[in-house]
Formats: structure tokens, C-alpha cells, sequence
């Protein structure tokens, strides 16, 4: 199913692909490369900082400090937000907002570090102040949205989401929260201008019948067989299982074919999207896009909670292999509404995708969703993906 072409007088131009770049595929061969850099040239800066960050990617949190302590010192600003998101994600929230606090300029960041150390009130200044000076700043916003909506102020947020998108605000956080706000008010006509599954949740079988299971098999060999699977640490939204970060690598030809596959479906989903849509594909304004991409393997209860992709277009997914015999809704997609900081996405406004190998979903990247677990011992293994600005 494609977005629907009805009532559209204007679509977008055609997306701006920039090149894939590729990176080494093996995280011990960069690591060792970044390391032996640094024998060479301690003082160099962008090698610390990368090679920090690829610690932090794999969970390896101390190590990373570690590496990144000579620019702290230094109060390299980006080294000072590394940490702070490392603090974060081990749990550290005093460590978080005292690197946070160091830098040049108050940031979401440092809002949202405050809101969960000290609660939303304590952040509301923070991040009022960020999104006067950044409109689209969804970390500023997250904090705001949750503190104004447990507070019954719906009416508030979404005074301030009109007020952030005429000071060009166009990102997911912003359409991601307007619907919730709306929702809220019952506004039934509102949410349906900013989640409208009709004419853009698109689900689609990627290959010929003849072509898919070969090409499953050798994409989940890929898969299975990478160098650089990891478990997920606490500032993602994977809840157990395992990870790929990053796709773009040398060596995986599949995931290369997958990727080309990828951007043709998303051309013809964008040449039937209207200009002003009430999502951030439909708010693009132009220039180079690019994709991230990634690979989940979730087994047993292992599963992704209700979250957005705050600096995609458009996000999507790709099943590589699903367990047999899954019943209901076990292993499905589903989509809704943000809860910021309410029990759960309302039900009146929930889709259900059923997984099926070789079908390829796309929806805005404003639009909340969620995995439900299998129960299953074999992995559910998908490709995930975003279109972003390059």
C-alpha cells in the first residue's frame, strides 16, 4: 500500500540521495586503528572523541570516560556532551548535568538530564530557554510536553506546538506532540491531520516471490554473522535482545542491494506525499537526504518500547526472519500516539503491522511505535531504517 495520491495539488521534489558512505566493518579493526592513533597523537582530538564513541556504542561506558578524561579536563565542549550521554545512560544523573552544565550553551540535553535527576519543574526553565533559542530541539520539547501534560495543560502544549512551528519548527518531536496534545482535547479531527495511517503507513513485499527467501537467507547471514552485534544500552529503546548500530559497512553486499531497494520504495512513498503534510517528510524544504540504518535481533521478551526518531523524514522497516507460528499480535508493529509520561498510547488511535518476511514498512518519523515481544526462543530479526538530512 502506497500513501494515498487523493486531494494532492503539490508533492514534494524528488529526494536529494547523498552517498552511503561506508565505514570499517569491524569495530576491534577500528578500534584498533583509532588506538593506535592516539599512540602517535594523543592531543588529537577528533580520533578521542571517535574513539569514545565507539566504546560507548558498544556499552563499554568506562572505557569510554576513560579515553574521553584529557578533553573533559580541557572542557572540550562536544567531549562534555559525550559524557553527559554516557553519564546518562549509566544511570549517573548528577555526573550528567554537572558535564552538561560545563559546555558553551544550555542545551535539550541538559534539560532532560535535570528533568529525570530533579523532576520536570526543575527542567522547565532549561528548556523553555532552549526552545526560544532552537524551535526544533525535541530534547526541549520532550521535557516540556510531559511536564504541561501531567499537568492537564493540554490546552498550553498545544498553544506552544502552533507557536514552535510558525518559528519554523518541523521536526518529528514537533508533530509527534501535537498529536498527543489534540488527542488529549478530543480534537478527533486534529489528530487525524498529524496521523493519518490511511495515506502514510505504507506496507509493501519488497521482492518477487521467487526472489525472496534466497535473498533472506544470505541478508541473514549477513546479519547473523556481523562483527558488530552488540546489546543495547539504556538510552536506547530496545528493552534486551541485540543490536547492529550502524549498516553502513564494507563487506555486507545484501544489506548493500537492501539498501537500494530501500531508497526506490521511499522515492515512490515521497512522490505521492503532499507538500505540508503534517509530518516532517511533508516539511522538507530540500537538499541532500541519506540513510540511517540498523539491524534488531529480539528474541523471548526482548522488544522496543513507544518511542519516535526525532531527526528522521521518514523511518521504516525491513523483516529479514520472523519465528514461525506467532500468534495475535506477538512480534507485530505498533503504532500510536506519544504518551509523554501518561500511562499509554490511547487506543483509539493504535495500528497493528504484522511482521512477514520480505514486507517492508514505512511511516513518518513523527509517528510513536513499538514492538510487541514473540515469547519466542529464534529471533524476530529486522532492518530498521530513517531518512535523514545529509
Amino acid at each position: 500500500m502506497q500513501p494515498a495520491a487523493s486531494d494532492i495539488s503539490e508533492t514534494l521534489p524528488a529526494l536529494e540521495w547523498a552517498r552511503l558512505d561506508r565505514r570499517v566493518a569491524d569495530m576491534e579493526v577500528a578500534e584498533a586503528l583509532l588506538r593506535e592513533g592516539l599512540a602517535r597523537d594523543s592531543g588529537n582530538t577528533p580520533l578521542r572523541r571517535k574513539l569514545a564513541g565507539l566504546l560507548y556504542d558498544q556499552s563499554r561506558l568506562d572505557e569510554a570516560i576513560a579515553v574521553l578524561e584529557p578533553l573533559l579536563v580541557a572542557r572540550d565542549g562536544a567531549a562534555l556532551r559525550l559524557r553527559g550521554e554516557i553519564a546518562r545512560a549509566a544511570g549517573d544523573l548528577d555526573a550528567a548535568v554537572r558535564a552538561l552544565e560545563q559546555t558553551d550553551e544550555t542545551s535539550g540535553a541538559l534539560a532532560l538530564a535535570v528533568a529525570r535527576r530533579g523532576g520536570l519543574d526543575a527542567a522547565s526553565p532549561i528548556a523553555r530557554a532552549v526552545l526560544e533559542r532552537s524551535p526544533d530541539d525535541a530534547q526541549a520539547l520532550s521535557v516540556e510536553a510531559r511536564r504541561l501534560m501531567a499537568a492537564g495543560r493540554a490546552a498550553e502544549l498545544d498553544a506552544l506546538c502552533a507557536t514552535l512551528e510558525q518559528r519554523g519548527a518541523r521536526g518529528a518531536e514537533l508533530f509527534a506532540t501535537w498529536a498527543s496534545a489534540r488527542a488529549a482535547l478530543g480534537d478527533d479531527a486534529g489528530v487525524r491531520r498529524l496521523i493519518d495511517y490511511s495515506s502514510f503507513l505504507a506496507v509493501e513485499d519488497l521482492h518477487a516471490p521467487q526472489d525472496l527467501l534466497d535473498f533472506n537467507a544470505e541478508l541473514r547471514r549477513e546479519i547473523v554473522g556481523h562483527c558488530n552485534i552488540v546489546r543495547p544500552h539504556a538510552t536506547r529503546a530496545t528493552l534486551g535482545g541485540l543490536r547492529i548500530d550502524d549498516l553502513r559497512t564494507v563487506g555486507t553486499p545484501m544489506v548493500a542491494r537492501l539498501v537500494e531497494k530501500i531508497r526506490d520504495a521511499v522515492d515512490a512513498y515521497s512522490a505521492l506525499t503532499p507538500r505540508g503534510a503534517h509530518n516532517p517528510l511533508g516539511r522538507h524544504p530540500g537538499g541532500a537526504v541519506t540513510l540511517t540504518i540498523w539491524a534488531l535481533l529480539l528474541d523471548a521478551e526482548a522488544h522496543e518500547q513507544w518511542h519516535i526518531h526525532p531527526s528522521g523524514l521518514v523511518s521504516g522497516v525491513y523483516y529479514v526472519d520472523v519465528p514461525e507460528g506467532l500468534e495475535g499480535d506477538a512480534g507485530a508493529l505498533e503504532l500510536g500516539l506519544l504518551s509523554l509520561g501518561l500511562p499509554d498510547s490511547p487506543p483509539a488511535w493504535r495500528r497493528i503491522v504484522r511482521p512477514r518476511i520480505g514486507a517492508l514498512v514505512l511511516f513518518p518519523s513523527s509517528y510513536a511505535h513499538r514492538t510487541i515481544a514473540t515469547g519466542r526462543e529464534d529471533s524476530r530479526i529486522s532492518i530498521a531504517f530513517d531518512v535523514v538530512r545529509a
